[in-house]
């Protein structure tokens, strides 16, 4: 058997070695602790992030199959307009090569382009952006203009507008049954990029 100092000495360390060993495990222990509390906040924030994110896809795709399935061809018509990158020789030839600026066997051209010029212009905050075409042109009547400016601005595979038309017109004659015009437009072109 021990004899009784050793027993007193290991009764009074004990508790001490037990306070050393609680407070290191403590120490030791509760920063583990709490860096794994704040990764399961962390995740759980995270989890429900996602979930709303999916949610929103979720709508969007619904959206789509829904204007997939039932959408109008004139609307599809429409935003297909934009869908293009800036090119200037699609530009050039919706502009130039039509029913109104070709010969034809029959009859010569109702509308002539001269000094055209094409520019990328600036990015819109819609996500559009905006090019730029400028050039004169001479036709025989009026309505010949005006049949050609509202092919360009519905007709044509290009979104475009008018943005400005330089008056006066320069009519070439006085006479009444001479109607020739000539003018310099400036043409909106909306593309995605």
């Amino acid at each position: 058997m021990l004899p009784n100092n050793i027993i007193q000495k290991n009764r009074v360390y004990a508790p001490i070695i037990v306070g050393i060993t609680l407070l290191l495990v403590m120490f030791l222990l509760y920063p583990l602790y709490t860096s794994h509390a704040d990764t399961r906040i962390t995740i759980a924030g995270l989890e429900k992030t996602k979930l709303d994110k999916q949610l929103k896809i979720d709508e969007v795709k619904r959206m789509q199959a829904l204007f997939a399935g039932s959408g109008s061809s004139d609307l599809k018509a429409k935003v297909e307009k934009y869908n293009h990158r800036f090119n200037s020789s699609d530009i050039m030839e919706t502009i130039m090569v039509n029913k109104y600026t070709t010969n034809t066997q029959l009859s010569p051209a109702q509308i002539a382009i001269w000094s055209i010029s094409i520019n990328e212009w600036k990015k819109l905050p819609s996500g559009l952006t905006l090019g730029s075409v400028w050039f004169t042109l001479s036709a025989d009547t009026p309505d010949q203009v005006v049949d050609y400016l509202t092919y360009l601005t519905t007709n044509s595979p290009l979104a475009i507008t008018i943005d400005t038309i330089n008056l006066p017109l320069d009519t070439a004659g006085s006479l009444a049954s001479s109607t020739a015009i000539s003018l310099a437009i400036t043409l909106g072109v909306y593309y995605y990029e």
